[in-house]
């Protein structure tokens, strides 16, 4: 398994959170994103978000709305929750 590069620090938070992954080709990925986008968060989030442009910040969160749906799509399927029942709350 080729794992994502993080600190010790991150790599725990998203496994409390079930953020991460194993794609088709054995890849560490975080949900719903590809290896480059996984690479991409985790750099912004291992690293100093005052650094960044206004676009890699544009991008970044574009990249975690994505990620957090196909969490949240996963941990529904997960639990058997129909998308009706999502609905309704």
């Amino acid at each position: 398994m080729k794992m994502l590069r993080m600190s010790t620090a991150l790599r725990r938070r998203l496994a409390s959170q079930n953020a991460m992954a194993i794609n088709a080709k054995g890849q560490e990925v975080l949900h719903g994103l590809t290896v480059e986008e996984s690479r991409f968060v985790v750099g912004c989030s291992d690293g100093d978000a005052l650094d960044m442009s206004d676009e890699e910040r544009d991008r970044y969160a574009g990249l975690i709305l994505k990620h957090e749906r196909a969490r949240m799509r996963s941990a529904c399927a997960d639990r058997g929750i129909a998308k009706d029942e999502e609905r309704l709350g």
